[in-house]
Order: structure tokens, then C-alpha cells, then sequence
């Protein structure tokens, strides 16, 4: 009985996979069929300076040891958060060393941005 079965499906597989499929309606170009035309951009380069000033601010810890813009320069004095859970391998010598150089460790990681 199961031979007969896995016979019947093999040749089931075998006629299905010999078929030519569906007749399907050849893609049409969507930009060759519209009659709208897209105006040339003459404007200048956009990394030019413009007419506007541009603001910047950071907000940051204050705490940081290395670069002044997230350090004692912070517009916006941010609070640290608790980044135990996502960060591995600051145990021991590293975990030192880090604590060290950036003079904070894993439980007090700063948000440190610039904008």
C-alpha cells in the first residue's frame, strides 16, 4: 500500500512539474506609459552653502574625559542609564581599563548626542 502511494505521488509531482503554468500579462514600463514629464533639477550643488544658519547642540553627562562637546561644553546635561544588559566583556582587566579611560562603567553609560 505505501508503495503504491509513494509511487501515485511520484508521478502526481512528476506531471505537475512538466506543466507550463500560467499565462501571465507581459510587465508593463510604468515610466514609458506616463505622460508626465519630471522638471530638470538646476538648482545648486546641495552641500552648498546656503542663506541659513545652521545650530548645533549636544547633550551629554558631562563627564567625559576625552571629548570636551559631550564633556564641560553640553548644551543639555543628560542623565546615564543602566547598560548592563547589552554590553559584555567589561570584566576585569578591560572592564578596568575602560572605567579608567572613559571614567564611567557599565551601570552609568551616558547619552551622549550631537545635533
Amino acid at each position: 500500500m505505501g508503495t503504491k502511494l509513494g509511487f501515485s505521488g511520484f508521478i502526481v509531482v512528476g506531471i505537475l512539474y512538466n506543466q507550463d503554468g500560467f499565462d501571465v500579462d507581459p510587465i508593463t514600463n510604468a515610466v514609458l506609459s506616463t505622460e508626465s514629464t519630471i522638471e530638470e533639477n538646476n538648482r545648486d550643488f546641495p552641500r552648498s552653502k546656503g542663506s541659513y544658519t545652521v545650530k548645533t547642540l549636544t547633550y551629554g553627562s558631562r563627564k567625559d574625559l576625552h571629548r570636551p562637546a559631550y564633556g564641560a561644553k553640553v548644551s543639555i546635561k543628560t542623565n546615564a542609564i543602566n547598560g548592563l544588559a547589552f554590553i559584555d566583556n567589561w570584566e576585569g582587566f578591560r572592564g578596568w581599563w575602560r572605567e579608567k579611560y572613559w571614567g564611567f562603567d557599565a551601570k552609568s553609560l551616558p547619552i551622549n548626542t550631537h545635533v
